[in-house]
This record gives C-alpha cells, sequence and structure tokens, in this order.
C-alpha cells in the first residue's frame, strides 16, 4: 500500500501500481464507482490511475495523479 485516507465514512488506498480502491457509506458518491451503492470491501475506482496522493472529507475525495492533475468527485455543495 503506497497511501491511505480516512473521510467520514469511507476509505481509500492507493496499492503499490498506483491504484485507486474505496469502500464505506457512499451516499455522495464520494467511491467514485458511478453509484450511491455503499461497499463493505475495497473496491477499484474504474478510469483512475496512477495516483499520487489522496485526500478525502465528509462526503468527497479527492485525488493527485502523477501527472499533477487534481480530480475530486462526490458532495459539491459550494462548487
Amino acid at each position: 500500500v503506497r497511501n491511505v485516507a480516512l473521510g467520514g465514512y469511507h476509505s481509500c488506498i492507493v496499492d503499490d501500481g498506483g491504484v485507486l480502491y474505496c469502500w464505506g457509506w457512499n451516499y455522495f458518491g464520494q467511491l467514485g464507482t458511478g453509484d450511491t451503492t455503499d461497499r463493505s470491501t475495497p473496491t477499484i475506482v474504474v478510469g483512475i490511475n496512477s495516483v499520487r496522493k489522496i485526500a478525502l472529507g465528509w462526503g468527497h475525495s479527492c485525488i493527485v495523479d502523477d501527472d499533477g492533475l487534481l480530480y475530486c468527485w462526490g458532495a459539491n455543495y459550494y462548487g
């Protein structure tokens, strides 16, 4: 495991290959799985590769990839 982050009720890890896995509460789509189904086991976030950093909030998730690009998803109350 390269990186670990904990949110309000969800968690994510980045494996040694830069692949992102998330699990937990998914009410706002913060797991990045394209739906709002809760997950009890680590689930690959498809389309997100080469993750360098991860940060989680209450209902959102953000990553920085190896190219330095920032991606976020989940709750978007304030833009």
